[in-house]
């Protein structure tokens, strides 16, 4: 990007809004959701445009954002939002439910918005880490509500959900109300009581459509595949049902023509039981799923839209090269927040790659700030923006949203094995380079002991089906120089134990036993009532 350019951005994102009130802010995370199973970016038949009419009218309304980046499953991509870092920052596996992934020093976006005075709500799944009582998001910014439920998965009726920091009921009077339903007729009733005056801040992350594929009450997987499973239909229609109340909520709330709504997912579509050529989710045009290194696990289908996207941009595609971590500043920013980078006050040590062991942060001295950057500039002025380096896991970094290296897949002690081919617009599989094989770059999972990386040109290879790494070596070997220099300021949680408060497993157990009346997984340091 052009200093110029730079410039126009930074005056478009500032235009017509000098004095005026800080936007509503409502990002809305879906959950395994393939880029092909929408009609956002994806399948354009008459039952999934009817399935995800809202969505698509209001990414119509807004601007698609063709080159979105998240991890390649789940917990860090939600990680990384809350608290504006890589995964490379808080780690690449998932959340334990007794997890401290998520440093307690750090501010996340809800309290950072807190301060600029937004009610924060959260309503729907967790999977962040819950160590501590101070992990839970009603101790960190989201004061007007937050009800969600602490683990990866489960059922979508059953599964035991927090309110605030208590069971949402008894395990004896629970309702087995369906997570979608539950979670959209809560940002709405949110919506509808929320004092207007004051800016909201809604963050929606569904269930759906991650496995197990339970249906919504009364309802029949609907219509034929058309390269959609018509489960994952079903279950979408229902998200696209809500989303259309929530819009409706804003509107008639009167907060709509200032409210930025971002939509995206934690990661590309999956297929249940790594079986990828009987169901489940479509990343076409992209290679691979969810559990890959490829653009089909990490590149979602992502947008921007309500009545704060300027109208010149409405119905607009802007292809820069944006990530997850980049709406932590972008926000804070939009909010006239100050503080957005959130920086240790002792700063990090510098890299030395002759001293790779080195620990940079000095045990609790340090921490690592926000990775993102303020991103709405470069959105309002059509600009194709892209950082010069963007890491997107151990394995993978792009250079200027174009040049992709891919070492190998991730570690395997992380996820379930990864898949190396991709589906057709039909849905029928495509194979590529067998996982392990003698044959093929970027292919290595379980034998490490020897890398061959690919190199891709993404902006002409999408698929990436062409590896460049003999044709242009010097790049490749540059490339990878700078992923393994990036990975040397890998960190992990360091909460000092003061912020956790006293660690009392079996106290813990039995306070969540007494509120819930039954097995409930919940926080065990700084439980009320137990101390060491």
């Amino acid at each position: 990007m052009t200093l110029r350019a730079m410039m126009a951005a930074a005056l478009c994102a500032c235009a017509g809004r000098v004095g005026a009130a800080p936007p509503h802010l409502v990002f809305i995370l879906a959950d395994d959701l393939g880029w092909h199973d929408t009609s956002v970016f994806g399948d354009q038949s008459r039952e999934t445009r009817a399935a995800t009419a809202n969505m698509t009218a209001l990414a119509d309304d807004g601007v698609r954002l063709s080159h979105h980046y998240v991890h390649w499953h789940c917990s860090p991509t939600r990680r990384s939002f809350v608290s504006g870092r890589l995964p490379l920052h808080h780690g690449e596996g998932l959340s334990a439910i007794d997890g401290d992934d998520l440093d307690l020093r750090w501010r996340w976006v809800s309290e950072m918005l807190a301060d600029e005075g937004y009610v924060g709500h959260w309503y729907g799944k967790g999977h962040t880490g819950y160590k501590s009582m101070q992990h839970l998001p009603a101790n960190r910014g989201f004061a007007g509500g937050s009800v969600l439920y602490l683990t990866g998965a489960g059922s979508y009726y059953t599964l035991a959900r927090m309110n605030g920091t208590e069971p949402w009921y008894t395990q004896e009077t629970a309702p087995h109300q369906y997570s979608t339903d539950l979670f959209g007729s809560l940002a709405v009733s949110a919506v509808e009581a929320h004092d207007a005056t004051k800016p909201m801040f809604l963050y929606l992350p569904w269930q759906a459509v991650h496995t197990p594929y339970d249906l919504p009450p009364h309802c029949d997987a609907a219509g034929p595949s058309n390269g959609v499973d018509p489960k994952i239909r079903t279950m979408i229609k229902d998200v696209d049902r809500w989303v259309g109340a929530l819009t409706a909520a804003l509107k008639k709330k009167g907060m709509y023509d200032n409210t930025l709504i971002v939509f995206s997912s934690d990661n590309g579509g999956a297929a249940p039981n790594s079986m990828p050529k009987s169901g489940g989710g479509n990343n076409y045009p992209l290679r691979g799923q969810k559990h890959s290194n490829w653009q089909g696990g990490m590149r979602t289908q992502t947008f921007v839209s309500g009545g704060y996207v300027p109208a010149r941009l409405r119905g607009t595609t802007n292809d820069g090269t944006y990530h997850v971590v980049d709406w932590y500043p972008t926000f804070c920013k939009l909010a006239g927040g100050t503080n957005c980078d959130d920086a240790s006050p002792v700063a990090p040590l510098p890299v030395d790659p002759a001293h790779p062991s080195k620990d940079i942060y000095q045990g609790e001295k340090a921490w690592p700030s926000v990775d993102g950057r303020d991103i709405w500039g470069s959105i309002t002025a059509g600009a194709h923006s892209a950082p010069e380096y963007l890491w997107l896991s151990e394995q993978v970094m792009i250079q200027d949203g174009r040049y992709k290296i891919v070492v190998a897949q991730q570690e395997p002690g992380l996820a379930a094995g990864p898949v190396s081919g991709w589906r057709q617009a039909d849905g029928s599989w495509v194979d590529g380079p067998k996982i392990d094989g003698a044959v093929g770059c970027g292919v290595a999972f379980q034998h490490r002991s020897h890398f061959r990386p690919c190199l891709f040109d993404l902006s002409t290879d999408e698929r990436e089906e062409h590896d460049l790494s003999a044709a242009r070596p010097e790049l490749l070997q540059a490339l990878w120089k700078q992923l393994n220099t990036t990975q040397l300021t890998r960190f992990t949680s360091r909460s000092p134990a003061a912020l956790l408060g006293a660690c009392n497993e079996t106290c813990a157990e039995e306070y969540w036993t007494a509120a819930y009346r039954g097995s409930f997984p919940g926080p065990y340091c700084g439980v009320p009532g137990c101390g060491h």
